[in-house]
């Protein structure tokens, strides 16, 4: 618990990880899990209810980005009052794949995960990224591939972490070799336009023990879920850190490159490419990603190119595999493909709680 007066923490000792902020102060109010609970359904539901029909993972995660994520935004504003918090992230479902490189799967490649969560917390010279890598799958309880299974490979690497190759020559090397909180499997149970019952729920491979969604991301709000990360990673590291800085200097490469070059809007996200934001800035860390000397290195385009796209359009997008989505081969194929990336920054620097 951060104390009143420490370096970085303002005299009035905030901390947002205080319980009166997570449960209420005795006012009529709902609790903040509650409310990001709402928020969750609400962006499962808008998926469901855009797929007219069988649900989709792509469904369900366009609408957490469409209107979950707004909501989340109304719900941490509402329940951290003077309090700067910066939501936005990149709508980007290609299918980033790592290769094996050593041990019994060398050579085997899997899909590294749907969507990248990250939660900053900012207090003066205090920062601080939880960060959540998940692989989603509709369903109710946790279902895990056997031995015999496609996707079996993809359990061997959130159990055991060996080390991989992806984006084509970034070798890398995640410590510890075994399960931890930042690469969970996220079941979506999905209601087919029954809506308002769609939620959601996490496991840490291979446990069937489940927490529900919201409690999840509420944890990483307040710093107690998900895995602690150092952004941007030390300089020569290869590990945890390093693996999540190369999501998003390559998801938020590719909306550069979609927002700017080739169209915005409808367009962008047709093609799988949506850079957002739920106000008038985007966070501090996509603009911090974009003004890097690794961002500068590996992409072609400036930081004067950084721009938010127009809302999400309802048209849904094409499925997984198919040639109707504007990219060769079906974009969800494309192993070198960015991920979803979701931001939430919480910035107490200039915390007026009077």
């Amino acid at each position: 618990m951060f104390e009143a007066g420490q370096e970085g923490i303002p005299a009035q000792g905030f901390d947002v990880r205080d319980p009166a902020l997570l449960f209420g102060d005795g006012m009529p109010r709902v609790s903040l899990p509650n409310a990001v609970r709402k928020a969750v359904n609400a962006g499962l539901c808008d998926g469901c209810k855009m797929s007219k029909g069988n649900t989709w993972e792509i469904d369900a995660l366009v609408g957490l980005f469409r209107v979950g994520l707004p909501a989340l935004d109304i719900a941490l504003q509402n329940w951290l009052p003077g309090i700067d918090v910066r939501i936005g992230g990149v709508f980007c479902h290609g299918r980033p794949k790592v290769t094996i490189d050593k041990g019994k799967h060398k050579g085997k490649s899997c899909e590294i995960g749907d969507l990248l969560l990250v939660v900053r917390y900012m207090n003066g010279p205090v920062v601080t990224h939880q960060a959540l890598l998940l692989q989603t799958k509709i369903g109710t309880t946790p279902q895990y591939p056997g031995v015999k299974d496609s996707a079996y490979k993809q359990l061997v690497l959130y159990t055991m972490w060996p080390e991989f190759t992806f984006f084509g020559n970034l070798q890398r090397d995640v410590k510890p070799k075994g399960p931890h909180p930042g690469a969970q499997y996220g079941f979506l149970d999905i209601c087919n336009n029954g809506c308002p019952s769609c939620n959601g729920t996490t496991a840490i491979p291979p446990s069937v023990v489940i927490r529900q969604l919201e409690a999840t991301i509420v944890d990483m709000v307040f710093q107690t879920g998900g895995r602690q990360t150092t952004l941007p990673p030390p300089p020569g590291t290869i590990g945890w850190d390093r693996v999540v800085w190369d999501l998003l200097l390559k998801s938020v490469g590719e909306a550069y490159h979609w927002t700017r070059g080739k169209g915005r809007g409808d367009r962008a996200f047709r093609n799988g490419l949506f850079l957002m934001g739920t106000g008038t800035e985007p966070p501090q860390l996509l603009e911090e990603v974009a003004a890097s000397a690794d961002f500068a290195a590996a992409s072609e385009h400036s930081t004067n190119d950084f721009s938010l796209a127009g809302a999400l359009s309802d048209e849904r997008l094409s499925p997984p595999g198919s040639d109707d989505d504007g990219m060769p081969g079906g974009f969800d194929d494309d192993p070198d493909r960015g991920l979803s990336v979701a931001v939430v920054e919480i910035d107490a620097t200039q915390a007026d709680l009077a």
